[in-house]
């Protein structure tokens, strides 16, 4: 996925903060230990939200302190169990497929080298997970056709894209009943996540040639920005539709910090990258923001895999 997927850290507690940094760890050492040492480096926070999103279903259960394998002088907590085993497979398996994908869309040498670095580990995550793949291969098929073609049609490389993480949402260890609202949230949080990062590489895209709906639709970069409302209708659509299925998962100790990426980290991500073109600067102070509440008065563009 694409790093976007980032709770609102000031309206965590403490101690929730502290357990989703615990998952974060979590994935990265998982991705270590059943992966290779050199897909931790691929680890992005999407992962982070899957992990924590199947923990919140399960018992809570303790973290454990470790050394970071990346700064020996740093001893961290670390979430265990087979939802960050779920995520760490999960990532591993999709970031080779973004490897893939900038292999074709302008990036061919960092492609390559991305995609041959992360052979091993992706093969290994694909043994555990082969039941998803039809699911992720077919979506991700779709997309690449899709964009080979030009599509100009924002549903469509969206929904292609959404294929994939709904896959990879219905397929988390969870119970039975929650499978379908899972499957919801997956697809929803899929479009969200395609369109967000059309909108942030607008400019790029536009100047390197690489393929972008946004600018397909539109016509050009400078097009998309003035529909800036339109797509941020879209996106706050797909994240209202994400957040219906919160309801009908089993609640745990670990359900605010799901409600809070999906309901508020989600938004204030949008609501910074909604305002990344903006000519005239402005500033966050005082403001909660809510999926009801993104505005046009956002901050600056917050880079997309920050520390938080």
């Amino acid at each position: 996925m694409f790093g976007y997927l980032t709770p609102e850290k000031g309206e965590l507690k403490v101690k929730e903060y502290e357990v989703y940094r615990a998952h974060y760890c979590g994935v990265c050492f998982a991705l270590k230990k059943r992966c290779s040492l050199i897909s931790c480096a691929s680890l992005t926070y999407d992962s982070a939200f899957l992990s924590v999103l199947g923990a919140s279903m399960q018992p809570l259960e303790p973290a454990s302190l470790f050394r970071c394998p990346f700064k020996p002088y740093r001893r961290v907590n670390v979430a265990k169990g087979e939802c960050t085993d779920y995520a760490a497979d999960a990532n591993a398996i999709l970031a080779k497929k973004k490897c893939e994908d900038d292999r074709i869309d302008g990036n061919p040498l960092r492609g390559t080298l991305g995609s041959l670095a992360l052979n091993r580990a992706f093969r290994k995550a694909s043994k555990r997970l082969s039941a998803l793949l039809p699911g992720i291969d077919g979506g991700m098929n779709r997309l690449a056709a899709l964009e080979a073609e030009g599509c100009d049609r924002i549903d469509e490389p969206a929904l292609a894209f959404a294929q994939v993480t709904e896959s990879l949402f219905s397929g988390m260890p969870a119970p039975k009943t929650a499978k379908e609202p899972l499957s919801w949230m997956g697809r929803n949080l899929g479009r969200w996540l395609y369109l967000i990062d059309a909108w942030d590489d607008l400019d790029k895209d536009e100047k390197k040639g690489n393929y972008n709906v946004l600018i397909n639709q539109f016509g050009s970069a400078k097009a998309a920005k003035e529909q800036k409302e339109r797509i941020a209708f879209n996106l706050l659509h797909s994240l209202y539709e994400a957040s219906t299925a919160l309801p009908f998962l089993p609640a745990g100790p670990l359900s605010p910090i799901v409600d809070n990426t999906v309901r508020e980290g989600a938004a204030q991500r949008s609501r910074k990258l909604l305002a990344k073109y903006d000519k005239a600067p402005c500033s966050t102070d005082g403001i909660h923001d809510t999926i009801a509440e993104i505005n046009d008065s956002a901050c600056h563009l917050a880079d997309t895999q920050e520390e938080i």
